[in-house]
């Protein structure tokens, strides 16, 4: 540390979560590492969320708080990134809370190994589970390059890098980069971008970032997931990144999951359904290479009725639910 100790930047976009924003922030605040600074970017709140916050930033001088109209998530996390002091950062949704312990134990792994980020595994529950929290002196690392993560499609770990929370991050990171504002899945788009960024990376695998599916978290994923086409956007970003690039493998399991989101928002009104079919018609005709067996027999059932896709795919579901009640 060289006498000095670092001072970790959290940064939490607010909007509409006065239900859950103190939990949040008493996660933060009661931090067994102390010092840091906490940049609440109230993003338009109209439920009394930015008086919340104000209220928080009277009582601890480590919170700074910004109020913007409503922008989005991307803006308001552009918003901490533009006003942050830390040496590293992290970023904390407004509905989950973290680990006492995440602060440090993070920042103990990023020092002793001198990597530009370390991530850690992420509990999902509700609200009304119990979360045991303490001091965990014993786990496994494993480390990886900004291109291993890249190159890890389909790999049983992907899952962590994807999420812009549950990382501590060298502010050096974001030096030249931003999230994209005005679209829905930022996490989505910035992915490549950021990745690109990183040469070494230490993963716990451990949870310490505990992700709340509350009824905003199911909003979010199912109410506006579809909206504007804005995921198959940041996946055809992502696309032409791998095309640059010549991985041919990248560019296999991205065209592949392009397929598998234009055929699970058929069903959501605000998709024009002649405008999926002909992307999907797009992508089978001039990308014919590696589909898994399962890809092409969904393919098949949507080709003779998405219906016929959709109640397949719950029949299988509630096929397996049986197996396993049976099996207990």
């Amino acid at each position: 540390m060289k006498n000095k100790i670092p001072l970790i930047s959290v940064i939490v976009p607010v909007y509409n979560v006065k239900d859950y924003l103190k939990d949040c922030l008493n996660s933060i605040i009661l931090q067994s590492y102390s010092h840091m600074e906490i940049l609440l970017i109230d993003d338009g709140s109209t439920d009394g969320s930015g008086d919340i916050c104000d209220e928080y930033a009277k009582k601890d001088s480590r919170i700074k708080v910004f109020h913007q109209k409503n922008l989005g998530l991307s803006a308001a996390r552009n918003m901490g990134l533009n006003h942050m002091n830390g040496e590293y950062l992290t970023f904390v949704d407004s509905d989950d809370t973290i680990s006492k312990f995440f602060l440090e134990l993070l920042l103990k792994e990023i020092l002793m190994y001198q990597v530009d980020m370390v991530v850690c595994d992420y509990l999902r529950y509700v609200h009304d589970d119990e979360i045991i929290d303490q001091y965990i002196d014993s786990y496994q690392l494993f480390f990886l390059s900004g291109t291993d993560v890249l190159k890890s499609l389909g790999k049983s770990y992907h899952y962590l890098f994807i999420p812009s929370w549950g990382k501590l991050y060298h502010k050096d990171i974001f030096k030249h980069l931003r999230f994209k504002e005005g679209k829905i899945h930022e996490d989505a788009f910035i992915f490549h971008l950021l990745y690109e960024n990183v040469n070494s990376i230490c993963c716990l695998n451990t949870k310490l970032y505990f992700y709340r599916l509350s009824y905003m978290s199911i909003t979010r994923i199912k109410g506006i997931y579809y909206d504007h086409f804005d995921i198959i956007d940041a996946l055809e970003s992502r696309l032409r990144f791998y095309q640059q690039k010549q991985w041919g493998e990248c560019v296999d399991a991205t065209i592949n999951e392009i397929i598998y989101k234009l055929m699970n928002g058929y069903d959501d009104e605000r998709w024009d359904k002649n405008f999926i079919k002909e992307k999907i018609k797009y992508y089978k005709k001039k990308y014919s290479k590696k589909r898994n067996l399962r890809l092409c027999i969904e393919l098949f059932l949507f080709s003779i009725s998405p219906n016929l896709r959709k109640y397949s795919i719950l029949l299988l579901k509630y096929i397996k639910k049986l197996i396993h009640i049976f099996k207990r």
